[in-house]
């Protein structure tokens, strides 16, 4: 190995490293950017949610989901139209429903209501053993912050903007 030869190595490799920490340091920031943005789109939904509990319903937030480590389920609300079990979704594509299947931009999202299908399983079966019918309990993604328009339910759920679900205040005017 000629003259600097071993420093440089070392350089490369350091260099190489700043890199990938560099690289990872972005990521983690762009991370913390969208768990920031989707906290901020389920205290909206929840601040709107707080106006049904004059109306006899109780609203849950961020509730465990049975079974898991770390998944949770946003909201529940219950009262006289039912249980919803809300999944609260904050996305920079608008979502689409094509043929039952949840897209948002190229990505297939389909996973995201299958996530949601089962959590509503879980508060069915929870229903069933209080002896009350699992039929009143219905699955609800709402999209915050973004404006589109909703064209069909998702394998079995509801997909819609908060400004069209049944308790937003902009729905009526």
């Amino acid at each position: 190995m000629g003259a600097g030869g071993s420093a440089g190595a070392r350089g490369r490799r350091a260099r190489e490293d700043a890199l990938e920490l560099a690289r990872r340091s972005r990521e983690a920031y762009e991370l913390a950017g969208r768990f920031e943005a989707a906290a901020e789109a389920e205290r909206r939904v929840a601040a709107t949610l707080l106006s049904l509990t004059a109306l006899g319903w109780r609203l849950l937030v961020d509730r465990r989901w049975p079974g898991s480590r770390s998944a949770n389920v946003d909201m529940i609300t219950v009262g006289p139209g039912g249980v919803f079990v809300i999944d609260v979704k904050r996305w920079r594509d608008v979502p689409r429903v094509d043929d039952g299947r949840l897209t948002a931009g190229a990505q297939d999202r389909d996973g995201e209501v299958r996530k949601l299908l089962a959590m509503t399983r879980t508060a069915e079966e929870q229903v069933a053993a209080l002896g009350l019918s699992p039929v009143a309990v219905r699955p609800l993604m709402v999209f915050a912050a973004t404006v589109w328009t909703p064209n069909s339910a998702a394998s079995g759920c509801s997909v819609t903007p908060m400004r069209s679900t049944p308790w937003s205040p902009s729905r009526n005017g």
